[in-house]
Protein backbone atom coordinates (compact mmCIF):
# COMPACT_ATOMS: atom_id res chain seq x y z
CA UNK A 1 0.00 0.00 0.00
CA UNK A 2 1.25 3.48 -0.79
CA UNK A 3 0.12 6.71 0.83
CA UNK A 4 0.68 10.16 -0.56
CA UNK A 5 1.44 12.83 2.02
CA UNK A 6 2.58 16.37 1.19
CA UNK A 7 3.24 15.26 -2.37
CA UNK A 8 5.52 12.43 -1.23
CA UNK A 9 4.83 8.77 -1.74
CA UNK A 10 5.31 6.57 1.32
CA UNK A 11 5.31 2.79 1.02
CA UNK A 12 3.87 1.07 4.06
CA UNK A 13 5.00 -2.37 5.04
CA UNK A 14 1.70 -3.87 6.13
CA UNK A 15 3.14 -7.31 6.72
CA UNK A 16 6.11 -6.15 8.79
CA UNK A 17 5.00 -5.95 12.39
CA UNK A 18 7.33 -4.23 14.86
CA UNK A 19 9.02 -6.39 17.46
CA UNK A 20 8.36 -6.05 21.16
CA UNK A 21 11.66 -4.19 21.65
CA UNK A 22 10.70 -1.62 19.01
CA UNK A 23 7.27 -1.04 20.55
CA UNK A 24 8.80 -0.72 24.01
CA UNK A 25 11.36 1.83 22.81
CA UNK A 26 8.56 3.75 21.07
CA UNK A 27 6.45 3.74 24.26
CA UNK A 28 9.47 5.07 26.17
CA UNK A 29 10.11 7.77 23.55
CA UNK A 30 13.47 6.29 22.63
CA UNK A 31 12.95 6.01 18.85
CA UNK A 32 14.12 8.83 16.62
CA UNK A 33 11.81 10.85 14.42
CA UNK A 34 12.48 8.77 11.29
CA UNK A 35 11.83 5.48 13.08
CA UNK A 36 8.75 6.89 14.78
CA UNK A 37 7.28 8.01 11.47
CA UNK A 38 7.47 4.57 9.87
CA UNK A 39 6.13 2.87 13.00
CA UNK A 40 3.25 5.36 13.24
CA UNK A 41 2.39 4.68 9.59
CA UNK A 42 2.14 0.98 10.39
CA UNK A 43 0.05 1.67 13.50
CA UNK A 44 -2.49 3.56 11.37
CA UNK A 45 -3.28 0.32 9.56
CA UNK A 46 -2.69 -2.39 12.13
CA UNK A 47 -5.12 -2.76 15.04
CA UNK A 48 -3.15 -5.70 16.48
CA UNK A 49 -0.01 -3.57 16.82
CA UNK A 50 -2.00 -0.67 18.28
CA UNK A 51 -3.30 -3.08 20.93
CA UNK A 52 0.24 -4.30 21.65
CA UNK A 53 1.37 -0.68 21.96
CA UNK A 54 -1.45 0.04 24.42
CA UNK A 55 -0.16 -2.81 26.58
CA UNK A 56 3.35 -1.32 26.51
CA UNK A 57 1.97 2.15 27.32
CA UNK A 58 0.07 0.69 30.27
CA UNK A 59 3.22 -1.03 31.53
CA UNK A 60 5.32 2.15 31.18
CA UNK A 61 2.67 4.21 32.97
CA UNK A 62 2.41 1.66 35.81
CA UNK A 63 6.19 1.56 36.26
CA UNK A 64 6.41 5.36 36.32
CA UNK A 65 3.66 5.51 38.95
CA UNK A 66 5.36 2.79 40.98
CA UNK A 67 8.69 4.61 40.79
CA UNK A 68 7.05 7.86 41.90
CA UNK A 69 5.43 6.12 44.87
CA UNK A 70 8.71 4.46 45.73
CA UNK A 71 10.59 7.77 45.61
CA UNK A 72 7.92 9.39 47.79
CA UNK A 73 8.79 6.95 50.53
CA UNK A 74 9.27 3.25 50.69
CA UNK A 75 6.02 1.54 51.58
CA UNK A 76 6.00 0.11 55.07
CA UNK A 77 6.27 -3.68 55.31
CA UNK A 78 2.52 -4.03 55.90
CA UNK A 79 1.73 -1.97 52.81
CA UNK A 80 4.00 -3.73 50.33
CA UNK A 81 1.60 -6.53 49.50
CA UNK A 82 -1.30 -4.17 48.55
CA UNK A 83 1.20 -2.02 46.63
CA UNK A 84 2.45 -5.01 44.63
CA UNK A 85 -1.10 -6.29 44.14
CA UNK A 86 -2.18 -2.89 42.76
CA UNK A 87 0.74 -2.81 40.31
CA UNK A 88 0.05 -6.40 39.23
CA UNK A 89 -3.63 -5.61 38.68
CA UNK A 90 -2.74 -2.54 36.64
CA UNK A 91 -0.38 -4.52 34.45
CA UNK A 92 -2.22 -7.77 34.00
CA UNK A 93 -5.74 -7.14 35.27
CA UNK A 94 -5.47 -9.92 37.82
CA UNK A 95 -5.60 -10.29 41.58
Amino acid sequence: MTLVHNGMSMALERNRHPGEDELERYALGEIGEEGSASLEEHLLLCEACRERLRAHDSYVRAMKEAAAEWRAGHPAEGHRRPFIRRITKTLWGKF
